[in-house]
């Protein structure tokens, strides 16, 4: 009895490691550092996202902390770099001017932090939505 017990200890003890290392989290992407004056062109699918294209042809998309006012084709935007390169949402800040409705109102600026950046890769790119590939 004492040997059979012995026995099933040690195979659940054989079997703890493998459960323990199939379980650990992976490891975090490397962040994709880049200069504000790379982005080329952008879009912004949604309210949260803005999808940015660099200067060689890969594509950042950037998730803002917040809703930003939405972009339209007629605003204007820029980017606000606290870093020489961007690696971290704090980087990097969105800079929106509302377009006017009539030519007598003053256009709305914003400023929209972002949370952070993730490079997509080809196929994420050749998934994305026509109006969403910047």
């Amino acid at each position: 009895m004492k040997l059979s017990l012995f026995f099933g200890l040690a195979v659940v003890m054989a079997g703890a490691p493998l459960s323990i290392a199939t379980s650990a989290p992976e490891p975090a992407p490397a962040a994709q550092c880049f200069a504000s004056d790379e982005i080329v062109n952008w879009t912004a699918p949604g309210d949260r996202i803005l999808n940015m294209r660099l200067r060689d042809g890969s594509v950042v998309q950037g998730k803002l902390r917040g809703p930003c006012p939405p972009f339209g084709t007629g605003d204007q935007i820029g980017f606000a770099a606290r870093a020489r390169k961007v690696c971290r949402g704090a980087d990097l800040n969105v800079i929106v001017e509302v377009s006017r409705v009539r030519r007598a109102d003053s256009a709305d600026t914003a400023s929209c932090s972002f949370q952070g950046f993730k490079t997509l890769t080809a196929e994420e790119i050749a998934a994305l939505p026509g109006v969403a590939r910047p």
